[in-house]
């Protein structure tokens, strides 16, 4: 399996973000992601904020052809949103994390042992799951 970390837990803080929320299906995935992060690239410069971590994708429902996707921008300080551009916090708590390196078509087994590894340990499954992407 191409997991490349141990699954673990990580205590965040509340952090302000910029998201862009649409309902796609997994086929309209890259230009929805695409077009998010360049919306937000260029809402984020003419609102002067600045990121503090890698942009991110959440992804919520298990249907395939329609799910929710939240681009998000993680933010040192909150900036005003725009037009289909949200400025929200998101709330501290704990998450699951681990890293993943291969195809991406491949990752729902990787999704299955850290649901199955929750769960064993009492953890609610979230219904929107955030993945960084390091490339």
């Amino acid at each position: 399996m191409p997991r490349i970390s141990n699954i673990e837990i990580l205590h965040l803080p509340e952090r302000p973000i910029l998201r862009i929320r649409k309902v796609s299906s997994v086929e309209h995935f890259p230009s929805v992601i695409g077009g998010g992060f360049s919306r937000l690239a260029e809402h984020m410069a003419k609102a002067g904020g600045a990121l503090t971590d890698l942009p991110f994708v959440g992804f919520g429902g298990r249907d395939p052809g329609n799910m929710t996707v939240d681009v998000c921008f993680p933010l040192l300080e909150a900036v005003e949103g725009a037009e289909g551009i949200e400025a929200v916090m998101l709330p501290a708590g704990e998450v699951a994390f681990c890293m993943y390196l291969g195809d991406y078509a491949k990752t729902m087994p990787v999704y299955e042992e850290m649901y199955a590894w929750m769960a064993g340990r009492g953890y609610r499954i979230p219904e929107i799951s955030y993945e960084y992407y390091y490339n």
